[in-house]
């Protein structure tokens, strides 16, 4: 990070030199932006209408990012890529690069003189995307980090609908008049006109280039390797035909953005003892600028050092060493030395320990906690003030941090021009505010460029790990991974078909491209070319096939820092699920409930519009605004289970959780620390080891959401409200997403217990009763119809006479019952509590929606 951060500078120095002596006398000053080329992936994925398509438009994704890297980093050298992820590709550049915008956005645009890259950049997306989309292209206010990512990444969206169009030559663009009249615009790109002779399909109107390119042209380059993941969606259906589109999604924007960095500390230290240090500390310099302490002039104004300047020692007792104790001062006899030789008229005269030591002196609360900076500015001659830019200014410039002080009563006595602080004017609460700011961000972890990329780089690992290994994460099964071909048939290339198998002819090779539950040896297809399938071209039989092995799913987008989306067989899901989330406990154990996964599952039959899934999927990524109401509260008990089950025993020994997971709640132990710059967020974040296990604490659970789409018009069910903390807005589904940890395993337990196909019928019935009765019910029904619906669990589910059932609905409703021991009386009224909060009956229907209808699993 640091050769990229050099880079930056050097290349704004190349094109323009004014700022080469500010930089070198003071490298604190050095500022960089972020540039970042936006445009939407995501909507980019939502074009296609077969796998072939959309894979497309995700290779023709990379290719651009690259070709902009390639142009960034060597052919206009002004910066390195830092990130990238489904809303564009960011580079760090000099500050000298960007004007800032008027409308107070934190965003600038390029300069006029660099207008000749910017102009590379639209050309480049005219010719990869074939004039079809385009970026928007931003940079990020002048900071001292990578902080302000976080900017352009809110803004993404708004952003999209800026880009640069000036290189775009028309909306509808009008190809071959000679072929006949136009029918109608390219389903795929939507601009370009389909004409009668160029049709290809009865369902679809395809331009040329969306044929060659996005459909026919990704066929053959699948055809160069036919052992890596699938184009063919017939070979990702499961036994019950249906697909699983999956989005996996990390809530990142408080890691990005270095706030939850506020959570981690580097020094396991007594918040109360250093608060008094830093604070006595700060009055001590308050006091001694006020008597002119460490202003040389003064001194040498008096020509001596007497017993006057017991005051300024005074002001440093406890907190530095003293004038006397440093010099070694003897003020009754006005000498100075360890030998008490020289005269304490001397010591001001050309004495350059002396000049150093009044500029900085020697705080102990600076030498324990930034002995590097405050060491480095002695080193060099500097003051207090220049070690203040350093650990104060130099946290909050360009940052949220910076608006945050700015609007504080601390504001008035700042000169932001210059990055000093009026410290005489300060009051008390002035300087306990400052004393918090400062030692809270001399004791967290500090979100330095390279820690931030650590981060967003180990988001992503997670991501590409499971990509990488996707059939044992979802546990397919070898068997599953096999396709059939067959050699030296001599048919024409194309597609054919025999009822529900799918074959693919290329060059006397015949592939087997759908996936067919229970086939025998003996199994005969009749080949007939589609879409006509009026003869047959050819028989194969599968005893005379070879059998080659795939991977059985398909990346929408690649895995980025934020998300993956992707599509695998329906049936895989709940192994996914169990095993994403092991490997999210081994890897994000000490932040857990800090750095939240979202998994939403779109589940439909493989034959439906795949563009009518992805549009779903996007909806259940569920975009977050503002992120501070999907906290929740908990015991820290649960908290305390969840990460003591994953260590390691180094982790044990190194007591790790005590530098990494402090959680704040009602508790008032650990670190006063801001955790956000907000004056509602200054809150006690404490080590979970410490805090009491009944204790709330607050925390962000991972989630998971499905949609079954038995219908096109299903999708629109996938809305969530953020004034009900961002679940759904449909009543009947307010439940989802579930918290994973709360409830994926009473998920699970719902399918053991209706596994059995006899319970098929006992259960569809209660079911019915339940949507019957939920139609017209009020709140003020519910005691009433409690009781109709405890006693037709226990009575059309038989509890009496299957105590796998029973003990089965206990744990899903949390049930404190024995039904042995306790009797029907008490587990009736026990499940007639639980059943009079609607949410506990909508949890049981989803249940049923999920394994039922979903996945056909009960």
């Amino acid at each position: 990070m640091t050769v990229t951060m050099f880079k930056a500078v050097l290349s704004q120095l190349y094109m323009d030199s004014s700022k080469l002596n500010s930089y070198i006398n003071a490298p604190s000053s050095i500022k960089w932006r972020i540039l970042g080329i936006q445009y939407d992936k995501l909507a980019l994925a939502e074009k296609g209408y077969k796998p072939q398509q959309i894979q497309w438009y995700r290779e023709v994704s990379k290719d651009l990012d690259e070709e902009v890297k390639r142009l960034l980093e060597y052919e206009y050298p002004i910066g390195n890529e830092i990130y990238r992820d489904e809303t564009g590709i960011y580079f760090l550049v000099g500050e000298d690069l960007g004007d800032d915008l008027k409308d107070d956005n934190n965003l600038a645009k390029l300069k006029s003189e660099l207008q000749e890259i910017e102009e590379k950049i639209i050309e480049i997306f005219k010719e990869k995307s074939f004039d079809e989309f385009y970026p928007a292209i931003f940079l990020t206010k002048a900071s001292r980090g990578l902080m302000n990512l976080t900017y352009l990444l809110e803004k993404a969206k708004e952003n999209f609908l800026k880009a640069n169009l000036s290189k775009k030559e028309r909306d509808i663009i009008i190809e071959k008049p000679e072929s006949g009249g136009a029918i109608g615009v390219c389903q795929i790109c939507k601009q370009r006109l389909v004409f009668k002779s160029v049709r290809r399909d009865e369902n679809q109107n395809i331009c040329d280039i969306c044929y060659e390119k996005k459909t026919k042209g990704r066929v053959d380059e699948w055809l160069k390797d036919t052992y890596k993941e699938t184009i063919w969606i017939d070979e990702l259906k499961d036994k019950n035909n249906r697909i699983a589109l999956v989005t996996m999604k990390f809530e990142m924007e408080e890691w990005l953005s270095g706030i939850f960095l506020n959570t981690f500390v580097i020094n396991n230290t007594n918040w109360t003892d250093c608060f008094a240090k830093m604070k006595n500390t700060l009055k001590a310099i308050q006091n001694i600028k006020k008597e002119g302490g460490d202003d040389l002039q003064k001194y040498k104004d008096k020509n001596k050092i007497d017993e006057s300047n017991n005051k300024i020692d005074a002001y440093l007792n406890g907190s530095s060493l003293t004038l006397q104790q440093k010099f070694d001062i003897d003020y009754k006899n006005g000498k100075y030395g360890e030998k008490k030789s020289d005269k304490i008229t001397n010591l001001v005269k050309n004495n350059k320990n002396f000049e150093n030591f009044i500029s900085l002196f020697e705080f102990n609360i600076f030498k324990d906690l930034a002995n590097d900076a405050y060491d480095g500015c002695g080193k060099k001659g500097e003051t207090l003030d220049d070690f203040f830019k350093q650990i104060f200014f130099g946290s909050i410039i360009g940052t949220e941090w910076e608006n945050f002080v700015k609007s504080s009563f601390l504001a008035k006595h700042i000169d932001w021009q210059n990055q000093t602080i009026d410290w005489v004017k300060l009051t008390e609460e002035e300087i306990e505010f400052l004393s918090t700011l400062i030692l809270q961000f001399l004791l967290r972890k500090n979100p330095s460029p390279a820690r931030l990329r650590r981060i967003w780089e180990t988001t992503k690992e997670f991501f590409e790990d499971i990509k990488k290994n996707i059939c044992n994460y979802a546990g397919i099964p070898e068997e599953r991974r096999k396709r059939y071909c067959w050699e030296k048939v001599n048919i024409p290339d194309g597609e054919y078909r025999d009822g529900e198998a799918v074959f693919w002819a290329n060059k006397g090779k015949v592939y087997l491209i759908s996936y067919l539950n229970d086939l025998t040896d003996d199994k005969e297809f009749k080949l007939k070319e589609y879409p006509k399938e009026n003869d047959i071209r050819e028989c194969v039989k599968l005893n005379n096939s070879k059998t080659e092995y795939y991977q059985p799913y398909m990346s929408i987008i690649d895995p980025t820092p934020i998300s993956w989306q992707f599509i695998i067989p329906a049936e895989y899901v709940p192994n996914l699920i169990d095993n994403v989330i092991k490997k999210y406990d081994e890897c994000f154990k000490f932040v857990y409930g800090k750095l939240p996964l979202h998994i939403g599952v779109v589940i439909q039959d493989y034959k439906k519009p795949l563009y009518v899934g992805i549009n779903a999927l996007r909806k259940i990524r569920r975009n977050v605004e503002n992120i501070e109401k999907l906290e929740v509260g908990k015991k820290a008990s649960e908290i305390k289970t969840k990460i003591s089950s994953c260590q390691k025993i180094e982790e044990i020994l190194n007591n790790t959780h005590s530098y990494y997971s402090l959680y704040w709640g009602k508790h008032e132990k650990g670190y006063e620390f801001y955790i956000k710059p907000k004056e509602n967020y200054r809150k006690w974040i404490c080590d979970i080891g410490n805090i009491n296990d009944e204790e709330k604490i607050y925390i962000k659970p991972n989630t998971f959401d499905f949609e079954f789409l038995d219908t096109n018009a299903r999708r629109n069910d996938i809305y969530y409200f953020d004034k009900k903390n961002y679940k759904r807005a449909v009543e009947l589904k307010e439940n989802r997403p579930y918290e994973i940890e709360s409830y994926w395993q009473k998920f699970k337990i719902f399918k053991e217990i209706f596994s059995d196909k006899t319970s098929a019928s006992k259960l569809n019935n209660l079911v019915s009763l339940l949507y019957s009765k939920l139609q017209d019910i009020k709140d003020e029904d519910l005691e009433q119809i409690s009781c109709l619906f405890s006693s037709a669990f226990f009575n059309i589910l038989e509890l009496n006479k299957n105590s796998e059932v029973a003990e089965g609905i206990i744990k899903i409703f949390d049930l404190d019952v024995n039904l042995k021991k306790d009797g029907a009386h008490k587990f009736l009224e026990d499940l007639r509590k639980k059943l009079r909060d609607k949410k506990n009956i909508y949890m049981f229907l989803d249940m049923f929606e999920f394994w039922h209808k979903a996945l056909k699993e009960v």
